[in-house]
């Protein structure tokens, strides 16, 4: 039965190699092969001996992953379903900086442009410039183009140096079943292998045209109970050779399992950690999430005091903003007390109604304008690093787990 190779570290791929009596290097020609030319054929790797290469198609599989279903937002999101061999499926979901949003809209029909505000059309002259390539800057030649690897001509645009953000799943399905989000009620089938979760990325950019600048960790699952896998795609994704992305561009998300933040605290890689807290205290967080039962609030700042000595990186704290139930004066006051422990910020997430689910009858309402501005002014006033989420491809269905619940039995 054939394996994905992507599944493979550098080191493995070159035990396979020894097996067949080949030199280590030609693992790090595959490599090459896969994360820099993203070549999706053994065929393809001309650097590889021919009959080794047939010996390679008869072993592996290059994709893990293929479009099942893609959904593009107007304010440039991109919300992709995609299907793994086994059949299951997956989301992602791409999410473009303001800038970029406003660069999207030079692509706009005239009708679209009519509707646009004062101030998208003030962007818009900013963003006219980014339409230059660097290929038309340096006017390079036909030979300086074919010596190009796939990676090179992703960074090429100028559009390039805005942010542009995947996020990934990391299992098929949750366990955790937080009362407040889809994915949960689509229950959990399984880990996601480390090809599945680098393709996710590959893809993205293959589609997007351009280098992405940050990965996180939040999309379908709870990324430390597949801890294993996602720390090996961050080292595949991280290292130098393969020129995909610096670990202090990759954030790793969490409800808070005190055990896995240790553990990756002592990985030794240097990632970014977000924990998911949506209450201030230990009665209410059980309430909206019931892995909360299992772990206080208290043992969570231990192990993110921890995070912090091993790795020196500010934590972030995920916040959905839930009206009449974690937004009150003492929330405020306790939220201030958490994030004093170590460096971090506060990430305000406005909830949005998960009623497209069957059965779903959650008594949450999506907070107003007014109560979002209430509650990050006073966080503000307490020395709270606060910034807002901003609601991306609200026209699309872009909430975790929204697409891939409309497609559960097809």
């Amino acid at each position: 039965m054939k394996k994905l190779i992507k599944n493979l570290s550098i080191v493995e791929l070159q035990d396979f190699f020894y097996e067949y009596s080949q030199p280590k290097y030609r693992a790090e020609q595959v490599f090459k092969e896969l994360y820099l030319n993203r070549v999706s054929d053994f065929s393809a790797m001309t650097t590889i001996p021919k009959d080794f290469r047939e010996i390679l198609d008869t072993n592996f599989h290059i994709n893990s992953i293929t479009e099942y279903q893609t959904q593009k937002s107007a304010d440039g999101t991109i919300k992709f379903l995609f299907q793994l061999r086994d059949g299951q499926k997956i989301e992602s979901v791409l999410i473009p900086d303001e800038r970029r949003k406003s660069f999207d809209k030079l692509k706009m029909t005239e009708t679209e442009k009519l509707r646009m505000t004062e101030t998208d059309k003030l962007r818009m002259t900013e963003t006219v410039k980014l339409r230059m390539t660097e290929t038309d800057k340096l006017r390079m030649t036909e030979t300086d183009k074919l010596r190009m690897t796939e990676t090179d001509k992703l960074k090429m645009t100028e559009t390039n140096k805005l942010r542009m953000t995947l996020c990934v799943s990391s299992q098929v399905g949750c366990t955790l079943n937080c009362t407040f989000c889809a994915t949960g009620k689509l229950g959990f089938k399984r880990n996601l292998e480390t090809a599945e979760i680098i393709d996710q990325m590959l893809f993205a950019e293959k589609v997007a045209g351009v280098k992405l600048s940050n990965i996180v960790f939040m999309g379908m699952g709870e990324p430390t109970y597949n801890l294993a896998n996602v720390i090996k795609a961050i080292k595949i994704i991280s290292s130098p050779n393969n020129q995909l992305l610096s670990p202090k561009r990759i954030t790793v998300s969490t409800v808070g399992v005190v055990k896995k933040i240790r553990e990756l605290a002592d990985s030794g890689l240097k990632v970014k950690l977000a924990v998911s807290l949506h209450a201030t205290n230990d009665l209410i967080r059980q309430q909206l999430m019931p892995y909360a039962e299992r772990v206080t609030l208290k043992a969570i700042g231990d192990a993110i005091e921890y995070y912090y000595r091993k790795t020196k990186l500010d934590i972030t704290y995920e916040y959905i903003l839930l009206p009449g139930i974690n937004n009150t004066d003492n929330d405020v006051k306790r939220l201030s007390k958490i994030t004093k422990r170590v460096p971090s910020k506060v990430n305000i997430i406005p909830y949005h109604s998960i009623s497209f689910i069957e059965g779903s009858n959650t008594p949450y309402k999506e907070p107003t304008k007014d109560e979002i501005k209430t509650f990050t002014e006073k966080l503000k006033v307490e020395g709270v690093n606060v910034f807002l989420r901003t609601s991306s491809g609200k026209d699309i269905d872009a909430a975790c787990g929204q697409l891939a619940y409309s497609q559960r039995n097809s």
